[in-house]
C-alpha cells in the first residue's frame, strides 16, 4: 500500500509540474513578425521603397528611414525618416506592403554614384537594413 501511495505522489507531482509550466506560459506563442524590404527603386528626384510584413502578426510601431548619400564631391545628402504620420500609420498588417518615398525630404539632384541605405523597424520585429548602390544623373535616380 505504501508503494502505491508513493507512485501516486510522484505521478501527481509530475502532473502538477506539467500544469504549472503550461499555465505559466499561457500556451503563448511569440508575438513577433517579420518585415522585409522588397523593393528599392529610383525615379525622378526620389527613391521609393516597398516594405512588406511577411509575418502572421500585425507589425506595431513601424518606422523606416531612407538615406541617399554621395554624388560628385559628396554633394548629395538626403535623409527621410517615417515614424508614422496620419497618412501611413504605424501598423502594417500581415501580407500587406507599405510604400515610403524620399520626396517629403526634398528632391534629389546631382551627378554621380550614391549609396542608398534603407532601415525598417517595428516594436515586435527585428530591424532590417539594406544598402544598395545607385547613380544620379540630374534629377534621374537609377538604382
Amino acid at each position: 500500500m505504501k508503494k502505491r501511495s508513493i507512485n501516486l505522489s510522484i505521478a501527481g507531482i509530475i502532473l502538477l509540474s506539467f500544469l504549472i509550466v503550461t499555465v505559466g506560459t499561457g500556451g503563448a506563442t511569440t508575438n513577433t513578425t517579420e518585415l522585409a524590404i522588397i523593393d528599392i527603386a529610383g525615379g525622378f528626384g526620389s527613391v521609393t521603397v516597398e516594405i512588406k510584413n511577411l509575418g502572421e502578426v500585425t507589425a506595431e510601431g513601424v518606422t523606416s528611414s531612407i538615406s541617399v548619400q554621395g554624388g560628385l564631391f559628396d554633394k548629395i545628402n538626403l535623409a527621410h525618416a517615417c515614424t508614422g504620420c496620419s497618412a501611413c500609420g504605424t501598423t502594417l498588417d500581415p501580407d500587406l506592403t507599405k510604400t515610403e518615398n524620399t520626396r517629403e525630404a526634398g528632391m534629389i539632384f546631382g551627378f554621380g554614384s550614391v549609396t542608398i541605405t534603407v532601415t525598417v523597424d517595428a516594436e515586435n520585429a527585428n530591424k532590417v537594413t539594406e544598402v544598395v548602390d545607385g547613380f544620379v544623373l540630374g534629377f534621374l535616380v537609377i538604382v
